[in-house]
């Protein structure tokens, strides 16, 4: 028999870890995991795998939080992230000071990451994030971005890996009432 070990609960999905396997299973009600789990992500080492098992289930390889991401990151990669969360922060500072309807958050995001220096420093990273933003709108435009050290990874190269950093801001309404 299998035991899985619960490592992780945020507001959309709870991951819990198989050790023999070192593989996760994520139970979720994240649209944007489907969207992952469909292949509708670009195909890039910046998004890990995430395999569809059922509806609201699916696995992904393990990958631990990085501690000292700074250090765990090639330096370009460490200035890929800190692009990124300014991308974040831009695009945040737009929903909140001006009102925008959710609806907005799409076409906000998007404006923040071509303003970003990332997209000058990292087309093809940008370019990249911004067809996930794309894969994600096929569920609606009220795509929500967060960059922070629980919801990145490096890889063993020294990459910078995109866990769990879109969200839907309608799905997040719903799962806190």
């Amino acid at each position: 028999m299998t035991t899985l070990k619960r490592i992780g609960k945020g507001a959309f999905t709870t991951a819990y870890l198989n050790e023999q396997t070192q593989r996760v299973t994520l139970y979720s009600c994240d649209p944007y995991k489907e969207a992952m789990a469909w292949d509708w992500f670009p195909e890039s080492p910046l998004f890990p795998a995430v395999e569809y098992v059922e509806l609201g289930v699916y696995e992904m390889d393990y990958m631990p939080s990085t501690r000292g991401l700074k250090s765990a990151l090639q330096p370009d990669q460490w200035d890929l992230y800190q692009c990124l969360r300014a991308v974040a922060d831009i695009w945040r500072s737009n929903m909140g000071n001006n009102n925008w309807r959710h609806s907005d958050s799409y076409s906000l995001l998007h404006a923040a990451l071509d303003k970003s220096v990332g997209s000058t420093l990292f087309p093809e990273a940008i370019q990249t994030i911004k067809e996930a933003v794309d894969a994600c709108s096929n569920f609606g435009s009220d795509v929500g971005f967060e960059i922070s050290p629980r919801n990145v990874r490096a890889n063993s190269a020294g990459q910078l890996v995109l866990m769990d950093v879109f969200f839907s801001l309608n799905k997040l309404i719903e799962v806190r009432k």
